[in-house]
């Protein structure tokens, strides 16, 4: 049974078809939880439901956690938002909550045993035979993220890939990345079956994060402009 305290911090991301909640005692550092569980289409409407749960099981409650980290991709544009929207809500008009909006890129990036200097390549499955490289340069206080995303394919990966000491990607990315980037690169790659979310904790509090809105999106939305009603005549 873990023990009751009333100074939490938690982190959360949605980024892509499952969520992943971990929660820190912020005197000691530990680590109390790190759950995942697989949301997709209107399972994740349970988001809340399901970490209060989380929390319950553990006696611990939602208002005991005074700091949040949000992954913020890059990712799914609709679990992005959902999990953005929730700590809006959760920290609305209480300004003793702290929140911060980190990269989930950073999590896996955190799992290699990277350097200071170090550019750990995050790798993505960006459908229509893509593969998409988030370039993460590890720092003394953290981690920085890239200016843009690159779009890589069979013809222009490996001149661009050579820089990078570590790959990191998901699982589920797999063979998209040994498909299309070939053997060498994903037997390089370290391929995490979860986001390690309990890495964002980790990080140190000089690590730069933005705001909770300002999300990454793997792909960007595609405004579909509405069809002008036709005009009928009698």
């Amino acid at each position: 049974m873990i023990k009751n305290t009333n100074n939490l911090a938690a982190s959360l991301d949605l980024s892509w078809a499952e969520a992943s909640f971990a929660v820190k005692d912020r005197g000691s550092g530990e680590i109390l939880i790190e759950e995942f569980l697989p949301m997709r289409a209107k399972k994740s409407a349970n988001l809340l439901k399901w970490m209060t749960g989380v929390l319950d099981a553990n006696k611990l409650e939602m208002a005991e956690v005074m700091s949040w980290a949000l992954g913020t991709g890059p990712g799914s544009f609709t679990g992005l938002r959902l999990a953005s929207a929730m700590i809006m809500g959760i920290s609305y008009q209480k300004p003793e909550i702290t929140t911060r909006g980190i990269p989930s890129a950073f999590a896996l990036a955190a799992s290699c045993n990277a350097s200071p200097g170090d550019i750990i390549g995050v790798l993505y499955d960006g459908r229509n035979k893509e593969i998409l490289l988030y370039e993460v340069k590890k720092t003394e206080t953290g981690f920085v993220k890239p200016e843009q995303i690159t779009t890589l394919s069979k013809d222009n990966s490996p001149a661009l890939l050579e820089k990078h000491r570590f790959f990191v990607a998901m699982d589920k990315d797999r063979n998209a990345i040994s498909d299309i980037l070939g053997n060498k690169i994903s037997e390089k790659t370290k391929f995490c079956p979860h986001l390690p979310i309990s890495e964002l904790l980790k990080l140190p509090e000089e690590q730069p994060a933005g705001s909770v809105s300002e999300l990454e999106y793997l792909r960007p939305a595609v405004f579909v402009k509405p069809v002008e009603p036709r005009e009928l005549k009698f």
